[in-house]
């Protein structure tokens, strides 16, 4: 079963600092003292800190806390090119081409008649790439390669398994 991961994005908007959460739910924030802010209702706090050279965002509420690590660098072509191929998922029997673009990877189905999911994904975090969904569908989509315990790319993973990798 594949981990569910959340992206939130800071930013500053029209004067106001703003936090957006899986491209659904975007918040105005209260700056406090420092790195520190407040969600304007008061449903959450946060903080961003470095710890032995780590920089990372802790949202806090009643419900715990929830830390957020950035985004890796951008990947360069011989990198992107490690996760390209061919993934097939019998489950809804159709496959995806994945191929390099300028900042991530295209995947494309390859069954014509679910053409529907052909997006642009970027990476996140080390083998994890995220699109946001077009404006009608609120949420992302992530997807993730597993690697083999030779560290080659053999599995697509999302909310389908996608099994089989065949390179190109």
């Amino acid at each position: 079963m594949p981990w569910i991961y959340q992206i939130c994005r800071l930013f500053v908007e029209e004067g106001l600092l703003k936090l957006d959460m899986n491209g659904e739910n975007v918040m105005a924030l209260s700056p406090l003292q420092g790195l520190r802010f407040k969600e304007r209702s008061g449903a959450f706090r946060g903080e961003i800190t470095q710890e032995s050279g780590e920089i990372r965002l802790s949202l806090i509420s009643d419900g715990g806390m929830k830390q957020f690590l950035p985004f890796i660098e951008p990947l360069s072509i011989d990198e992107l090119s490690e996760h390209t191929g061919r993934y097939n998922c019998r489950d809804i029997d159709t496959g995806y081409d994945l191929s390099v673009t300028e900042r991530g990877l295209l995947l494309r189905n390859i069954n014509p008649h679910r053409d529907g999911m052909n997006f642009k994904y970027r990476p996140a975090i080390k083998d994890i790439f995220y699109t946001f969904a077009p404006p009608y569908i609120a949420c992302y989509f992530s997807v993730e390669f597993l690697r083999n315990k030779s560290n080659n790319v053999e599995v697509l993973s999302s909310e389908i398994t996608i099994r089989t990798a065949e390179s190109t």
